[in-house]
């Protein structure tokens, strides 16, 4: 038995694996953004340290939450438009920030 699929799908996964993907860098910054911040004091702080020293953190994610104290992860569950361009978007900031 065949299941064909739907045209539909193919876009559907090349938008969730890349917020799945995106998701978890955002995760793995938190915690280590979390790390520093137990060091200096606050996330405010240990954002601040971070954009000057890249080499503190395996890779820097060029977002930051209007609120610190949230998770980096609230820049893009904020997109409410163009959601996959913005998505897009982020994916090459964090991919400059990384090799640049």
């Amino acid at each position: 038995m065949q299941h064909s699929r739907s045209p539909g799908c193919a876009k559907y996964k090349d938008f969730i694996l890349p917020l799945i993907f995106t998701k978890r860098l955002c995760d793995v910054f938190d915690d280590e953004l979390n790390r520093i911040a137990t060091n200096v004091g606050s996330r405010e702080k240990a954002f601040n340290i971070v954009a000057m020293d890249k080499k503190l953190v395996r890779f820097y994610l060029p977002l930051k939450p209007d609120d610190v104290e949230q998770p980096v992860w609230a820049v893009i569950r904020k997109l409410s438009d163009k959601i996959g361009e913005k998505l897009t978007d982020h994916l090459r900031a964090i991919a400059r920030e990384t090799h640049p």
